[in-house]
């Protein structure tokens, strides 16, 4: 009978994944002086001659003692607590300050973390609840790099401002030259854009198996820039995506699929859901058209793409809230899945690429039933009060969220949902999603072994 338990015990662990990881490492700054993290193996340094001293972009602040009164977002959208790292350009950098770093100089600003032990480790993730804003006309280029030991470092995530395009003038009067590194691509293989949220980045290849890893955060040739602000830092064996698919993944190659429900554009007065191609506003045909243009139709001219539009999902498939309407600021639009059986499931996964244009009048959420459409309750809310800007550039990541809610639940409805217009005359707010999928662990093996 001990080896039968034994051997129900042993598949236990090994179906709850997610349950059971691993840290390798977290860093949550709090309590912490910048001190305090030097002497625990942080380095924070100025790299190529980039400004350092007091007024050094890279330290550690926190509530208004820091050059922001929020946090950045964690998992579903709302504030960390605490104190979070933060490099802040918009705070020391001007028009001419002289902290502003020179472009293809390699200027920098990193926080690198302490040797990481991950010896033991098949798989290795990285996340942050990150706050990545560049100025949708500046040129900063954010990057998290991952190396072992004495090895190179690899860049395993590259976020560029969206004017650093080849030939193209921006802040100073500067041009970004043909050819030169870290210019913006659009499209999901691109790499333009912000990040906000809890991201995650697969380092298995670089940090599996070693004893000796470090992450590097890089605020890279910040010029005429906003911020890049982390928190929550975490090296871990697993991430929240379960073994076993529920629902998708869903691409809206061939529309919103049947089964789905919407508010269309003729519903909605011009504030629509809508697949990619589709055309019920008036304002401009701009989804698909603005992948490299944007229609600015109030000034009767076409400009090259400088963040205030689709960048990471441009020329691909996805769904797509327009605000476009200039009448009811509480007009919204909500499309949902299918009701999902996850009676099954003790563990419930949210993942879907997502890209949301803010502004002052528009907000954009997640939200998920557990009683077939009754009640929602938030799972990623763009308004929650973290750290963010308006109209300087879309976010755009992919989404990992756990769902407990969903757990054991037999009606599940997932809800995409737009709030609000468009406040701005040449801006085209909108929440637009992608590779929708919900995943799951069961639990069979864990309610047989809760029975001994």
């Amino acid at each position: 009978m001990k080896s039968k338990k034994l051997v129900l015990f042993v598949l236990c662990v090994s179906m709850c994944s997610y349950a059971m990881a691993a840290d390798l490492f977290f860093e949550n700054f709090d309590g912490k002086t910048t001190a305090d993290l030097k002497a625990a193996g942080w380095v924070f340094e100025a790299a190529a001659g980039a400004a350092a001293g007091p007024d050094a972009q890279l330290t550690v602040m926190f509530g208004v003692q820091g050059t922001r009164e929020t946090n950045p977002p964690s998992e579903r959208g709302l504030p960390t607590t605490g104190q979070y790292i933060i490099s802040d350009a918009d705070k020391y950098g001007g028009v001419d300050g002289d902290e502003n770093d020179v472009i293809y100089s390699g200027m920098s600003h990193d926080a690198i973390t302490p040797a990481i032990n991950c010896a033991g480790a098949n798989k290795v993730y990285l996340s942050a609840d990150l706050s990545v804003c560049l100025n949708n006309n500046g040129s900063a280029v954010f990057m998290i790099d991952v190396k072992a030991g004495s090895g190179d470092w690899v860049t395993k995530e590259v976020r560029v401002a969206p004017a650093r395009f080849p030939g193209e003038a921006f802040a100073h009067s500067m041009t970004i030259v043909e050819g030169g590194d870290y210019t913006a691509v659009p499209g999901l293989d691109g790499n333009m854009g912000g990040v906000y949220g809890r991201y995650w980045v697969d380092i298995s290849d670089v940090a599996a198996g070693k004893s000796d890893v470090k992450v590097r955060f890089r605020h890279y040739e910040q010029d005429w820039d906003w911020w890049v602000a982390v928190d929550n830092v975490r090296v871990t064996t697993t991430m929240p995506y379960g073994s076993e698919t529920i629902l998708g993944p869903i691409n809206f190659a061939n529309g919103i699929p049947s089964t789905w429900s919407y508010d269309s554009g003729e519903e909605q007065e011009g504030n629509a859901w809508m697949a990619s191609g589709d055309e019920y506003d008036t304002y401009g045909a701009y989804m698909d058209s603005i992948r490299y243009y944007r229609n600015d139709v109030i000034k009767g001219e076409k400009r090259y793409l400088d963040g205030n539009s689709i960048d990471r999902l441009a020329g691909g498939n996805y769904a797509v809230y327009q605000a476009l309407s200039w009448g009811d600021p509480e007009l919204e639009g909500n499309m949902d899945t299918p009701s999902i059986n996850c009676s099954e499931y003790a563990e419930v996964f949210f993942y879907a690429w997502m890209e949301m244009l803010p502004d002052t009048g528009f907000n954009a959420k997640v939200q998920v039933s557990s009683d077939g459409g009754a009640t929602f309750t938030d799972l990623f809310d763009y308004n929650a009060g973290a750290l963010t800007e308006t109209r300087e550039g879309s976010y755009a990541m992919k989404h990992y969220i756990p769902v407990p809610e969903a757990a054991k639940k037999s009606n599940v409805i997932f809800r995409f949902k737009g709030i609000g217009i468009n406040t701005h005359e040449t801006q085209c707010s909108f929440f637009a999603v992608t590779d929708v999928t919900i995943t799951g662990n069961k639990t069979t093996l864990v309610d047989t072994w809760m029975m001994f």
